[in-house]
């Protein structure tokens, strides 16, 4: 697939400095219709997005408001994560956003950051057994894992 076919949903506010690897993603087209609510933000020592091994260690030192609730949609108990990574097949899970209690409470920002880490371990796992069709190496999910990568769910 092009490139032009790809792009990324940055939309933090632009005195943020964005450092990392931004991977592109297919623009998802949803088959029924769902309600869009506001994209949850994590800005980890002032900078947009978290560390994945921060998220995945708990080690939330660094993020804004991390006990706060980040979802204002009191129905819904899940989202869904899509990872569409270049010359790989779409791939989600979803995410629980409330607790397992009988109240159903919103869980924090820090827990969500948590369950996004392990969902995206998860994907790594999956792929890095997964034949890529990118033409380019250093995309390939499997050279990209540290040999010691397993991520437990």
């Amino acid at each position: 697939m092009a490139y032009g076919a790809f792009h990324t949903f940055l939309d933090y506010p632009e005195t943020l400095q964005i450092s990392g690897i931004v991977v592109p993603q297919l623009a998802y087209v949803a088959q029924t219709t769902y309600v869009v609510h506001q994209p949850v933000r994590f800005v980890e020592n002032g900078a947009p997005g978290m560390l994945l091994n921060n998220a995945l260690n708990q080690n939330f030192q660094g993020l804004q408001d991390s006990q706060g609730t980040p979802t204002s949609n009191h129905t819904a108990v899940r989202i869904s994560l899509r990872i569409q990574w270049p010359g790989y097949p779409s791939w989600q899970d979803g995410i629980r956003i409330v607790d397992n209690t009988a109240a159903s409470r919103p869980i924090t920002r820090a827990r969500l950051a948590h369950n996004i880490a392990r969902a995206v371990g998860r994907f790594m796992t999956d792929m890095a057994q997964t034949e890529s069709n990118e033409q380019r190496p250093d995309w390939w999910v499997a050279s990209s894992l540290p040999q010691d990568a397993g991520v437990k769910a």
